[in-house]
């Protein structure tokens, strides 16, 4: 399980440490490319900003908000990815707090998109939903695509949950308020293990 909340002006040195330790399996167009450009992580890419979003991105800040995208990595587990994101979509959001939900599917095919798509129609405000496919399989390969994504949406910090976690209503709130209390890089918080039946011995 992953559940850590970390903000982007640490990503010089996280993110390059998460994306290039070696252990990554990049293909070698892939590795070749991200040295060439410096861009960050691999898969596809869903889109650049356009001028809307970047005069939306500058009315927030000036505004004093926050723009937080808390990414999700799943593989054929839909009732437990519905049961994460319903948590998610649950969460008290703090005043002048942007949140976004990053799904990132790690399956040869997208068998998630639709549910997800229809997420993405019905999510109440303000939050928003960005579907990413990564079709090789590998959780180093998810999440580099969705730390892509994320940076994408150009945050102020980035949120990593398990599609088998769920969060209570105030996580949010309460790991922002930490995270400012602190003056934290990087904060994870506890997890509380729920298990179905009897335990076995």
């Amino acid at each position: 399980m992953l559940t850590c909340f970390s903000p982007v002006s640490a990503r010089q040195s996280v993110v390059p440490d998460l994306i290039d330790d070696g252990q990554c399996p990049r293909r070698p167009d892939q590795r070749a490319a991200a040295r060439e450009t410096g861009e960050v992580g691999i898969g596809m890419r869903l889109g650049e900003l356009n001028v809307s979003d970047e005069t939306a991105l500058t009315q927030t800040r000036a505004a004093g908000r926050q723009s937080v995208v808390v990414a999700i990595c799943t593989r054929n587990r839909p009732q437990l990815l519905r049961s994460c994101l319903e948590s998610v979509l649950g969460l008290v959001v703090p005043p002048r707090v942007q949140p976004c939900i990053v799904v990132v599917e790690n399956d040869a095919l997208p068998t998630c998109r639709c549910y997800v798509e229809s997420c993405m129609r019905e999510a109440p405000e303000p939050w928003k939903i960005v579907y990413g496919h990564e079709p090789n399989l590998g959780i180093p390969l998810a999440r580099n695509l969705s730390v892509e994504i994320a940076l994408g949406e150009d945050p102020d910090w980035i949120a990593f949950i398990d599609d088998d976690e769920v969060v209570d209503h105030q996580w949010l709130e309460r790991m922002i308020g930490a995270a400012h209390e602190l003056d934290c890089d990087v904060l994870q918080g506890p997890v509380e293990y729920s298990y179905q039946g009897a335990l076995p011995e």
